[in-house]
Formats: structure tokens, sequence, C-alpha cells
């Protein structure tokens, strides 16, 4: 017996059909933007106080472009916001 709960087959198909993209859109595009606002107000403080940026705010900079453009919205676009009940997790599929 799994550790999932059994799911009665009709909340099944209902979930199956049920879209959940523009949430997964939404929260990401959020928790995105606010990591840009603070990566923005880290530069500005470097730039504002100290003088000068260094190596791990361009590392910073670079990383946050990458994990948005490459990692979070293209998974997002090609609807990979599916219900785990209706994704096949088996290892042999």
């Amino acid at each position: 017996m799994s550790g999932f709960p059994q799911i009665p087959p009709e909340q099944l198909a209902a979930l199956a059909k049920e879209d959940v993209t523009h949430k997964v859109i939404v929260l990401v595009s959020t928790f995105t933007a606010l990591g840009f606002v603070c990566v923005c107000l880290r530069f500005f403080s470097r730039i504002k106080f100290v003088g000068l940026i260094g190596l791990e705010d361009y590392l910073i900079g670079t990383s946050m472009v990458c994990l948005s453009c490459i990692l979070q919205f293209p998974r997002v676009w090609h609807a990979h916001s599916a219900h785990r009940s209706s994704l096949d997790l088996r290892l042999d599929a």
C-alpha cells in the first residue's frame, strides 16, 4: 500500500481537466519580480555606498537571469503546472 491517499476516479478526472497554469504564472512572476527588486536594491546600495560592484554581484545578476529565462518560465509556459495526481510518476514511463 502506498503512502498516498486514495482519490476517487471522478475527482481525479476533475483535477486532470482543471488548468492552474494562470495561477502558476502569477505566482512565479510575483516571486521573480520580488527577487529582481532585491537584486536591483543590492546593485543600487553597492554603487551608492561602496562605490564598486564585485564579482558576486555580477554572479547574482547572471544567476537570476538564468534561473528565470532558462528554468522557471519555460516550464510554466509549456504546461508543467498540472496537478500531481494527473502526472505519470513511474520511473519506467
